[in-house]
């Protein structure tokens, strides 16, 4: 228990470390690719809800802090991503290669859905025309960085390569 707490702990904050320094180098069209969810999901689905819970908490709390206009936007957002991933977590087959492809691109829609409405409810500047060209731009880069990472973390938590029963 203790251990999965230190784990998602050291997965939120090396996420958020990482996503506010060095994936800055890595803009594709202006877009960073968003580690948050990469980490939500292979937390999810890898180790269990409690370590999940934690690395989401503390990658939100810091962008919240740190580099969000709003505070406590980003911290609703992956705490609403992180049930519903952890309602449909148990429905799923973790081995399936297209799980990490369906589920990035669902939660990409999702935050972008939920982050323009709370901007656009709280008059905050919206780049409209631009809408469209970032969520694009962010799901593809976030499929491409996630399913990556997503099987490396898949090799290293369950000790074989996704899509391949150990035998």
């Amino acid at each position: 228990m203790k251990k999965n707490v230190l784990v998602g702990a050291a997965i939120g904050l090396f996420s958020f470390f990482l996503s506010a320094t060095i994936f800055q180098f890595f803009r594709i069209g202006g877009v960073v690719f968003n580690s948050g969810i990469i980490a939500a999901i292979c937390t999810m689905l890898l180790c269990d809800r409690r370590c999940a819970f934690v690395a989401v908490l503390l990658y939100a709390v810091f962008v919240d802090l740190f580099v969000s206009r709003l505070l406590g936007v980003n911290l609703s957002i992956y705490l609403c991503m992180l049930v519903m991933l952890g309602n449909l977590v148990d429905e799923f087959y973790v081995k399936s290669v297209t799980l990490p492809f369906i589920l990035l691109a669902l939660c990409t829609l999702f935050y972008h859905a939920f982050y323009f409405v709370v901007m656009y409810v709280t008059a905050s500047l919206l780049p409209a025309q631009d809408i469209f060209r970032i969520v694009a731009i962010e799901m593809l880069y976030n499929l491409l960085v996630g399913f990556f990472v997503y099987r490396a973390a898949f090799r290293v938590v369950r000790g074989h390569s996704l899509g391949k029963e150990n035998v």
